[in-house]
């Protein structure tokens, strides 16, 4: 197996595991990892199958953390929307990503907890910069990682 592969899902794993840390908490605001992961991991896989097994283990990982069925619902349908929209936006790869990144993010609210985007809509900002922020790491890492891996696109 590849040593850049395996280091994108170590990456991925450590994403979905570092939420419930608290390590990259900055002002009480944690980044969505997994969906900046997940986002950005779609611009990269060529399989539809392959990118759902990503998902699946991210839905199987969380519910070990948080036993939260509406969160692992709504961010699997983000992950999933991410892998065919990202790739028709007319932008440039990296661009897509983010503002995907972005558009998960506030839907991620939208379904899983409306009142929270007005109610505390600066923690909703915060995250929302948090999250592009990783996304724009991730999407770097795994173009690095990812590139030339023969189930990933060229």
């Amino acid at each position: 197996m590849n040593p850049k592969l395996i280091a994108a899902i170590l990456i991925f794993v450590l994403a979905c595991v570092f939420p419930n840390t608290g390590f990259f908490s900055i002002f009480g605001i944690k980044p969505n990892l997994l969906l900046a992961a997940l986002v950005a991991l779609s611009f990269f896989v060529k399989d539809i199958l392959v990118y759902s097994s990503f998902i699946l283990a991210a839905v199987i990982l969380l519910f070990f953390q948080s036993g939260i069925m509406a969160e692992q619902l709504v961010l699997a349908l983000i992950g999933l929307a991410a892998f065919p929209v990202g790739r028709r936006l007319p932008g440039s790869p990296l661009f897509n990503n983010l503002l995907m990144v972005g558009a998960g993010t506030i839907l991620f609210y939208l379904f899983v907890a409306p009142s929270f985007l007005i109610s505390a809509w600066p923690a909703v900002i915060g995250e929302l910069v948090y999250n592009l922020l990783w996304g724009f790491i991730f999407f770097n890492i795994f173009e690095r990682c990812l590139k030339t891996n023969s189930i990933l696109r060229t």
